[in-house]
C-alpha cells in the first residue's frame, strides 16, 4: 500500500487506496476490504516519474486519489451496494 486516504461519505466509511500492482500505481475506493466502485484508476510508473521530473505542476497520484474521491463525493462514480 503506498497511500491511504479515509473519508465519510453518506453514512458509510470509504477509503482511497493507492497501490503498486505490476508497472502501475492503481487507485481504489473501499470500504472495508470490498471495493465501494467499480472504477480503477492508474497511471504507470514512468508517467508518474516523467511527469514528476519534466516539472508537471501536479503529482499524479496525489491528483488520481483526489479525483477518485471527488468522483464520489460529487456523484458521478456511483458506489456499489453495501453488505
Amino acid at each position: 500500500m503506498l497511500r491511504r486516504f479515509s473519508f465519510p461519505h453518506n453514512g458509510r466509511m470509504l477509503e482511497t487506496r493507492a497501490e503498486m500492482i505490476d508497472n502501475q500505481v492503481r487507485i481504489s475506493v473501499f470500504e472495508g476490504d470490498q471495493a465501494a466502485t467499480s472504477v480503477i484508476y492508474s497511471v504507470s510508473i514512468e508517467s508518474a516519474f516523467d511527469a514528476q521530473t519534466r516539472g508537471f505542476p501536479m503529482n499524479l497520484l496525489d491528483g488520481l486519489m483526489n479525483l477518485a474521491t471527488d468522483d464520489i463525493v460529487k456523484g458521478r462514480v456511483p458506489l456499489l451496494k453495501s453488505n
